[in-house]
């Protein structure tokens, strides 16, 4: 049984500074500074399970990540892991149709995608762990 709610979400910006070098430049990137954003979802869980996820960039793409993962924070934080569970498809739709969100111009569907993601696939670590092997 899948018990414990998401307690803590923090997100990082970790930064290379490749560009000093010229580490990684090409025509299109003359000057990238290697980057994450890096997702740690944590639970109130007995066991104190937690889910990470990682998001790369070449700089300033990083800081667009982190500001999105932070306003979709409210979507995860204190919800039941039973709930998320039950209702996969739910929980994408809760992160991806946010009403403040969805219509900006200015949040673009790949900044979205990379953003959800950070929300979703560490909770999939998190699933792994929490729910039995299934039976085919």
């Amino acid at each position: 049984m899948v018990r414990g709610r998401i307690s803590r979400l923090s997100v990082r910006d970790v930064r290379f500074p490749t560009s000093l070098g010229g580490h990684g430049a090409d025509a299109m990137h003359t000057d990238p500074d290697y980057s994450a954003a890096y997702v740690v979802i944590e639970t109130d869980a007995e066991d104190g399970i937690k889910g990470c996820g990682i998001t790369f960039t070449l700089g300033k793409g990083t800081e667009v990540v982190v500001c999105a993962v932070n306003a979709l924070a409210h979507h995860v934080l204190n919800k039941d892991l039973k709930d998320i569970v039950g209702d996969f498809r739910g929980f994408y739709r809760q992160l991806t149709s946010d009403g403040q969100l969805r219509w900006d111009p200015g949040y673009s569907t790949e900044m979205k995608e990379e953003s959800v993601k950070k929300h979703q696939y560490p909770d999939g670590e998190v699933w792994k762990k929490l729910l039995p092997a299934q039976e085919n």
